[in-house]
């Protein structure tokens, strides 16, 4: 008899994790609370854990495109680091060739590009790391020898106010919360980009993600924001639209990471020999600016971090992410509602 409760005891509690996992529970029920790092370490403790490096992209896997070349370069810093990786291969067999639509906004009813796929999937590793980094595709990694524990105590991590106003440094060693994002700064430095006093803007081309509540909130934010024709309805558009308002929780990292080439007259001197092209970075991002200069430059790094290349099964990093996945993912994001009471209350904002 005692044995036959215990086995019911066993059953039960597998069950209830197994639905908790699977999102049949409704949501106060779910012991899962996307609370995977621990509050109490600091940035550079947390990077130290074992997360996942991420990437997503709709176009088929081919050498001579520079989507895949950037998959190279950045699986082999993962592999370099021991973080996990992962390729999301978006299966975009829902996709309306008028509107380039990839995924879709349920509650909205809009048609979304490839772009916003990534806060889908995105999601869903946020349930199974501690941390993700995100890395665009037209991006590669240029000091394959620096961990991300290391490259953000060699640029400083800073918080902004309203209106791009520098709050100040956050000390990545402290035992403070840890944030939400972190953000690569499109044009770190001290330039000027669209805003006063010098400040930069968040860039959604790379990214780290830290699991948590908050995060998941923010995402479902940013998911539900409707673009403006700013940047083609993309989701960097999005960010910018709400991106002021939750500065504590979303944090700028100040390493150079835009290729700017030498005659782009938008900085000073000593900001474009801070951009130059092997020195003082972690990530080479070759933004739709410089288009041309995707293939080469990707390819220059990966001839001379990865020179085995071309005999590598990278292919296998790869994940197919089909219409469902997207479909799932929304619905969750849509319907997530936080159900913890540890959200602080947001500082004022100077006008």
């Amino acid at each position: 008899m005692r044995r036959s409760r215990l086995s019911a005891l066993v059953a039960f509690v597998a069950l209830y994790g197994l639905l908790s996992l699977t999102w049949v529970l409704p949501q106060p029920l779910r012991f899962f609370r996307f609370g995977m790092p621990s509050r109490n370490v600091s940035l550079v403790e947390a990077l130290e854990q074992r997360g996942l490096v991420l990437q997503s992209d709709s176009r088929p896997w081919n050498l001579t495109q520079f989507h895949t070349l950037s998959s190279i370069s950045v699986s082999a810093y993962a592999e370099r680091h021991g973080y996990d990786y992962m390729f999301a291969a978006l299966d975009c067999q829902v996709r309306n060739e008028t509107t380039g639509t990839c995924c879709r906004h349920n509650r909205q009813g809009v048609d979304r590009s490839a772009h916003w796929c990534k806060l889908l999937v995105l999601f869903e590793q946020l349930k199974r790391y501690p941390w993700v980094l995100f890395v665009d595709t037209d991006a590669a990694v240029a000091a394959p020898n620096m961990s991300l524990a290391d490259a953000v105590q060699r640029w400083p991590i800073v918080e902004r106010s309203f209106k791009a106003r520098l709050r100040g440094e956050f000390d990545v060693r402290s035992s403070a919360a840890l944030p939400s994002f972190v953000f690569s700064d499109n044009l770190p430095r001290g330039a000027v980009w669209d805003h006063d006093e010098g400040a930069g803007t968040p860039c959604s081309g790379i990214f780290i993600a830290f699991a948590g509540a908050a995060t998941v909130e923010l995402l479902q934010i940013w998911w539900s924001v409707t673009g403006t024709p700013t940047f083609g309805s993309y989701e960097q558009d999005a960010l910018m639209q709400f991106y002021y308002f939750h500065t504590d929780r979303m944090l700028l990292w100040q390493t150079p990471t835009f290729y700017r080439p030498r005659n782009w007259t938008g900085i000073d001197e000593e900001t474009r020999r801070a951009y130059e092209f092997e020195r003082a970075r972690l990530f080479l991002h070759v933004g739709h600016f410089e288009s041309r200069m995707r293939l080469p430059l990707l390819k220059s790094i990966v001839d001379r971090d990865v020179p085995d290349a071309e005999t590598r099964d990278w292919a296998s990093l790869t994940r197919r992410w089909r219409p469902f996945n997207c479909t799932r993912g929304a619905l969750l994001i849509e319907d997530f509602v936080r159900t913890d009471n540890s959200r602080r209350d947001l500082p004022p904002r100077s006008v």
